[in-house]
Parts: C-alpha cells; structure tokens; sequence
C-alpha cells in the first residue's frame, strides 16, 4: 500500500500545485481587476473634483457679477438721488432768491433768448406782484407786460401764436440730464 499512498501523494502535491498556481493567477487578477477599479476610481474622483471645481469658479463668477451689477445699480441710484437733491436744492435757491437777484436772474435769462422783437412777458402771479417798476423797461426791445399769466415761477414770452417757455420748471427739464451729469460729478 506504500506504493498507493506515493500515488495519493503525487496526486494530492500535483493538484496543491496546480490549486497554488491556480489561486495565484487568480490572487493576480484579483490585483489587477482591483488596480484599474482604483485607477477608474481616481478618474471619476478627478472628474467630479473638476465638474465640482467648475461649478464652484461658475457660482463664484456668476456671484461676483450679480454683486458688480447691483453694487452698480445702487451707485447710480445714490448718484441719481444725490443729484437729484442737487437740483432741487438749486431750483430751490433760485425760486427763494431776494427778490433784486431773482429779477436780474430773469433778465439775464431773458436776454440769453436774444429775443430782438418784443413780444409780450406773461409773467407768473408772484412775480408779477413782486416786479419792479423799471424790469421791462430793462429788457428793452418794446417787450410789453401780458394780462395773461405764467403757471409757474418765471415767464413766458409770446410773439403772436409762438410762445418761448421761460419758466423755472421748464428751464430744468430742459437741462435735466445735463444738470443730473453735472450733480453726479460726471462732467
């Protein structure tokens, strides 16, 4: 039976061998089928680090121009309100100057208008109160006073159907952007 049991033995070391080498190539696939699942991990990580990065620079881009946009919109408003507080203060002035200043500021308005033909002044109730006696003699040209009056503060002057609007609002709106430029510093 020795001879039996060599057999079993060469049978049993044989299959251990061929199990051994067996179990190796497989231990080997094992390490490289867990290899490339490494590597294809390391790749899906770098892609979602880049996809991750990219919508944070994204956000972040699209953070900075929203906040540039509205940092914007709320400087033009303050420049907006600032002038338009400006102006107001000047139309102000003006409407509230003594009235020996606000007469020659008329005339000197009236005389920008080079008005060479006369015409007739309707000139706004107030104003019309507060005139000095010499003012239209001062304006020259044969300008002579209307019974009709001027809505607001300032005059009018009327050459027939054309009517040339001199009042302090219609001075303003006329000038509104160039005066808006001017208070928020842009000119």
């Amino acid at each position: 039976m020795a001879g039996l049991e060599l057999i079993v033995d060469a049978i049993l070391s044989e299959a251990k061998e061929k199990a051994d080498s067996k179990m190796a190539e497989t231990n080997k696939r094992i390490d490289e089928i867990n290899a490339e699942y490494a590597e294809e991990i390391k790749k899906v990580k770098e892609r979602e680090e880049i996809a991750r990065d990219g919508a944070l620079n994204a956000f972040a881009e699209r953070h900075a121009a929203e906040k540039a946009a509205y940092e914007r919109e709320m400087i033009l408003k303050i420049e907006r309100e600032t002038a338009k507080e400006l102006i107001l203060e000047a139309k102000n002035k003006i409407l509230n100057m003594p009235s020996d200043e606000y007469f020659a500021y008329l005339k000197e308005i009236y005389k920008n208008q080079n008005d060479e033909d006369g015409g007739e002044l309707l000139l706004y109730k107030e104003d019309r109160e507060n005139m000095p006696k010499d003012f239209l003699e001062s304006l020259g040209n044969g300008i002579t006073l209307s019974d009709e009056e001027a809505d607001t503060k300032g005059f009018i002057v009327r050459h027939g159907r054309v009517y040339v609007n001199c009042t302090i609002d219609a001075i303003f709106r006329e000038k509104e952007s160039e005066l808006y430029d001017i208070a928020s510093g842009k000119e």
